[in-house]
């Protein structure tokens, strides 16, 4: 699933086998995964310092669903560092989802980050953004930042 720049991956993980699938299958104890998948730059643009870089409306589908990991990726690797927060707007307030904020540093990719348990749920209409926080030296370009969610199915 695709809208305006995001893009959505099903999967289900079973044991120690994840699979991607249109079918809709649950069973009780399964876990349902999704991937959000956020192009913040082209692969010649390094990413600039800002809040709401990017976003999208939480919609009724994913009610209850939590954020279980957050990845950070470049075309082509800095000599810098760029740090990135994941914020969840409800009902006009917001939060950080992230207790310690991704970074990427001289490499490709990070997962360096730990999720905030206490604000990683999501909610019909909440509004979830991509915050640059900070953007040093020779930046890398070419960001996506990827969001995994997941849901138990009790």
């Amino acid at each position: 699933m695709k809208a305006h720049g995001l893009d959505m991956i099903d999967a289900t993980i079973e044991g120690d086998s994840v699979a991607t699938s249109n079918e809709v299958i649950e069973k009780v104890g399964e876990v349902k995964e999704k991937f959000l998948i956020f192009p913040i730059t082209d692969q010649s643009t390094a990413p600039t310092v800002g809040n709401g870089i990017i976003g999208f409306a939480v919609p009724a589908s994913l009610d209850g669903w939590n954020l279980s990991g957050v990845l950070g990726a470049v075309y082509t690797s800095g000599s810098g560092t760029v740090t990135i927060q994941v914020r969840r707007r409800r009902s006009g307030s917001n939060v950080d989802m992230l207790s310690t904020r991704l970074t990427i540093t001289n490499a490709y990719s990070s997962t360096s980050c730990v999720i905030n348990t206490s604000n990683d749920d999501l909610s019909t209409g909440d509004m979830i953004y991509i915050d640059i926080d900070g953007a040093t030296a020779t930046q890398p370009t070419g960001l996506t930042v990827t969001l995994t969610i997941n849901k138990e199915i009790v």
